[in-house]
């Protein structure tokens, strides 16, 4: 489930994020945004950059912003480690948008931005780059990429009674995702 498995002889599922990224790069320079971060896990970023994070940077390359390690920061992954790398980004050339790996570090970085008396920081974009059920009760929503889970469970019930079968299956089905802007 998730994860790398493409070119891999592997039975595989999960979401096909690649489209709805495209789409919140979109929404994000169309109002103008130019300083755009993802932060995402170290699994993500080493040894080498994932699909997703290959396509951020290629998708703001298309849109004339140049990349680099500001773009997607290397950091610490711990408390501390986020907490640097969020004080790093807002000293210099603060970002106008940020978009996050997943819903845990959505509510750290969140709540760092709560946390800081300049209203400046207070304007900046985030979206996360995966749905949390807690959104729901969030006013105003949250910006985040959504995918339906039951094609996925669907694939893992087949997946399993194939298996059961001792039929080989190694078939990988993905499911779309889709931006929901906040």
């Amino acid at each position: 489930m998730f994860g790398t498995m493409q070119d891999l002889p592997i039975a595989g599922t999960g979401p096909d994020m690649l489209v709805a990224l495209r789409q919140a790069i979109q929404s994000l320079t169309d109002k103008g945004h130019r300083s755009i971060v993802l932060l995402t896990r170290e699994e993500r970023r080493k040894p080498n950059l994932g699909k997703f994070e290959q396509v951020f940077l290629e998708e703001l390359e298309n849109r004339g912003i140049s990349t680099g390690a500001y773009n997607l920061p290397d950091w610490a992954e711990t408390d501390m480690g986020l907490r640097d790398c969020l004080e790093s980004l807002f000293r210099i050339t603060p970002p106008s948008a940020i978009l996050i790996g997943d819903w845990i570090l959505f509510l750290a970085v969140q709540n760092f931005i709560a946390r800081k008396k300049n209203p400046s920081i207070k304007e900046v974009a985030l979206i996360c780059t995966e749905f949390h059920p807690s959104f729901k009760w969030c006013a105003p929503s949250i910006a985040h990429i959504y995918w339906d889970h039951t094609p996925m469970v669907r694939r893992i019930v087949k997946w399993i009674n194939n298996i059961a079968r001792c039929k080989d299956d190694r078939r990988q089905g993905l499911t779309v995702a889709k931006f929901i802007d906040g």
